[in-house]
């Protein structure tokens, strides 16, 4: 019996995304796609990110300690690949995880990146700067 040989080509259409994407798994991290690791400047290197919850418009917000100045909070790591674990944060905030969650970036507020859960329609977005680079 022949093979039918599989083209890995054709399973990447579509891909690689261009939008900043920050994603929760089943195993309670947090990822940080290619385009905001590029975005980031940290590409396959490790960086430590703030990282906050707006429950009512249910938007994760990054923000980089040299750009955002806390002085009671610890920022998360994120490996070279993407990965931090976030179990006290997804626990904390309740947020699902039942599956992966996309949030995709949404604008700059105050130094923040922030990230919209994908099919959400946010009631307060008044105070969001819109970009163009979605």
């Amino acid at each position: 019996m022949p093979f039918d040989v599989f083209d890995a080509s054709s399973s990447k259409k579509g891909r690689p995304s261009t939008n900043k994407i920050v994603s929760i798994d089943k195993n309670k991290r947090l990822y940080i796609n290619k385009p905001l690791q590029m975005e980031l400047g940290c590409v396959k290197i490790p960086v430590n990110l703030y990282v906050g919850y707006d429950k009512v418009n249910k938007r994760i917000g990054i923000a980089k300690p040299d750009v955002v100045r806390i002085t009671d909070k610890s920022p998360i790591r994120f490996d070279a690949r993407g990965y931090a674990s976030a179990r006290g944060f997804i626990d904390k905030h309740k947020l699902p995880h039942d599956k992966t969650y996309h949030y995709i970036f949404d604008g700059r507020e105050d130094g923040w990146l922030t990230f919209r859960l994908f099919g959400y329609t946010a009631p307060d977005t008044r105070h969001i700067v819109r970009t163009t680079e979605e």
